[in-house]
């Protein structure tokens, strides 16, 4: 007890795990970097039995830059983050910002057809201006911890989120200039119809007659690619 309480090096090290090495999202080199620091100090340690054990995941990611701005009806850049795991951006993207503050899978429906290349914003505002702390008020109550939650079943707050962005990936307009068309939920593509013409001369004229129709086209170059 002694020998804890007079070289403890907890802190020391939550320190350096958290300020050195930082965010160790799965498959970065921060993660590697953590793995090593922390087998380097178990055999600093004197702990026996101590390897590596590796795997194969699909993936990385690592956050990269975020950049926005309004530009009508004044220009101001934005701070910004982009959420973890999220895809980055086919280069800019530009559109009306619309703020969706639907809680309820059937409030959901209000807003089809209203989305199309729009920004959406469907997270409650926060607002992050300091607060005035008042001397002699009395400190927030402590806060009791939420109950741990039934991991065997989706709660009712995930069940919306799922039904909210597959609502916002599956949009679909059935009365475009182009016909019915639909946003691709994997690729975020137009998905339409490809309509087969050939001139034809009616009553003395000539016209576009459409003979036949290839429906629900996806990107070709992005469909061949996955083959």
């Amino acid at each position: 007890m002694q020998e804890i309480r007079e070289h403890n090096e907890l802190m020391n090290n939550l320190e350096y795990l958290s300020d050195v090495i930082g965010p160790r999202v799965t498959g970065t080199e921060q993660l590697n970097q953590a793995v090593n620091w922390a087998q380097d100090l178990c055999h600093r340690y004197k702990l026996g039995n101590v390897h590596r054990e590796s795997w194969k995941i699909g993936h990385s990611w690592q956050r990269g830059a975020a950049v926005a701005r309004i530009v009508n009806p004044v220009s101001r850049s934005l701070t910004i983050a982009s959420s973890g795991w999220s895809p980055a951006t086919r280069g800019t993207v530009r559109g009306n910002v619309m703020y969706v503050p639907a809680v309820h899978a059937e409030e959901l429906q209000f807003y089809r057809g209203k989305l199309r290349g729009a920004i959406v914003i469907y997270q409650q505002l926060v607002n992050l201006s300091p607060q005035p702390f008042v001397t002699g008020s009395a400190p927030p109550p402590i806060q009791t911890p939420a109950p741990v939650p039934d991991r065997t079943s989706p709660s009712p707050e995930a069940a919306f989120n799922s039904a909210r962005m597959a609502f916002f990936k599956n949009w679909k307009n059935p009365d475009s200039p182009r016909g019915p068309i639909m946003i691709d939920p994997e690729t975020r593509d137009i998905i339409q119809n490809i309509y087969v013409r050939k001139v034809e001369k009616v009553d003395g004229e000539l016209y576009n007659v459409e003979f036949a129709t290839i429906p629900n086209v996806k990107d070709p170059v992005k469909a061949a690619a996955k083959k």
